[in-house]
Protein backbone atom coordinates (compact mmCIF):
# COMPACT_ATOMS: atom_id res chain seq x y z
CA UNK A 1 0.00 0.00 0.00
CA UNK A 2 1.14 3.45 -0.63
CA UNK A 3 -0.12 6.51 0.36
CA UNK A 4 0.83 10.20 -0.62
CA UNK A 5 -0.17 13.29 0.89
CA UNK A 6 -1.06 15.78 -1.59
CA UNK A 7 1.45 16.39 -4.48
CA UNK A 8 4.44 13.68 -4.12
CA UNK A 9 7.39 16.07 -3.60
CA UNK A 10 10.97 15.52 -3.06
CA UNK A 11 11.77 14.36 1.07
CA UNK A 12 14.92 14.99 2.80
CA UNK A 13 14.95 11.20 4.39
CA UNK A 14 12.97 8.58 4.17
CA UNK A 15 12.54 5.88 7.01
CA UNK A 16 12.22 2.16 7.45
CA UNK A 17 10.67 0.68 10.66
CA UNK A 18 8.94 -2.91 11.37
CA UNK A 19 5.53 -3.02 12.32
CA UNK A 20 4.79 -6.49 14.50
CA UNK A 21 1.46 -8.39 14.27
CA UNK A 22 0.61 -11.62 15.10
CA UNK A 23 -2.44 -14.45 15.94
CA UNK A 24 -3.60 -14.69 12.06
CA UNK A 25 -3.24 -10.73 11.66
CA UNK A 26 -5.25 -9.93 14.58
CA UNK A 27 -3.25 -8.94 17.35
CA UNK A 28 -0.83 -5.62 16.79
CA UNK A 29 2.49 -6.01 18.76
CA UNK A 30 3.45 -2.97 17.88
CA UNK A 31 2.19 0.11 18.82
CA UNK A 32 0.01 1.52 15.68
CA UNK A 33 1.99 4.19 13.63
CA UNK A 34 1.76 7.62 14.48
CA UNK A 35 2.78 9.88 11.64
CA UNK A 36 2.34 12.85 13.72
CA UNK A 37 5.21 11.57 16.28
CA UNK A 38 7.30 10.23 13.73
CA UNK A 39 7.44 12.87 11.99
CA UNK A 40 7.71 15.73 14.30
CA UNK A 41 7.13 19.55 13.44
CA UNK A 42 6.98 18.13 9.49
CA UNK A 43 3.93 16.65 7.70
CA UNK A 44 4.28 13.17 5.90
CA UNK A 45 4.96 12.61 2.14
CA UNK A 46 4.64 8.74 1.83
CA UNK A 47 3.71 6.07 3.37
CA UNK A 48 4.80 2.79 2.12
CA UNK A 49 3.23 -0.75 3.93
CA UNK A 50 5.25 -3.42 2.40
CA UNK A 51 6.27 -7.31 3.04
CA UNK A 52 10.31 -7.35 2.33
CA UNK A 53 12.01 -10.24 1.88
CA UNK A 54 13.34 -10.31 5.28
CA UNK A 55 9.87 -10.38 6.83
CA UNK A 56 8.87 -12.86 5.44
CA UNK A 57 12.35 -14.98 6.51
CA UNK A 58 11.92 -13.70 10.05
CA UNK A 59 7.83 -14.75 9.97
CA UNK A 60 8.71 -18.11 8.61
CA UNK A 61 8.17 -21.65 10.70
CA UNK A 62 6.06 -19.39 13.25
CA UNK A 63 2.85 -20.79 11.82
CA UNK A 64 1.52 -23.87 14.19
CA UNK A 65 -1.92 -25.81 13.35
CA UNK A 66 -2.48 -23.30 10.92
CA UNK A 67 -2.34 -19.96 12.78
CA UNK A 68 0.47 -17.68 11.60
CA UNK A 69 2.09 -16.38 15.26
CA UNK A 70 3.88 -13.92 14.08
CA UNK A 71 3.70 -11.38 10.83
CA UNK A 72 6.32 -8.57 10.39
CA UNK A 73 5.78 -5.66 7.76
CA UNK A 74 7.47 -2.79 6.63
CA UNK A 75 6.23 0.81 7.19
CA UNK A 76 8.63 3.50 5.34
CA UNK A 77 7.84 7.19 5.63
CA UNK A 78 8.80 10.27 4.31
CA UNK A 79 8.58 13.63 5.76
CA UNK A 80 8.67 16.97 4.10
CA UNK A 81 8.59 21.10 5.05
CA UNK A 82 4.75 21.82 5.60
CA UNK A 83 3.64 23.13 2.78
CA UNK A 84 0.70 26.21 2.80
Amino acid sequence: MHFVNGPEMDAGISRTQWHHIGINRLVEISPPFNVTYNCDDKQWNTITVEKSFLNVLASSGTTYAGIALYDPWNIQYSCRIPVP
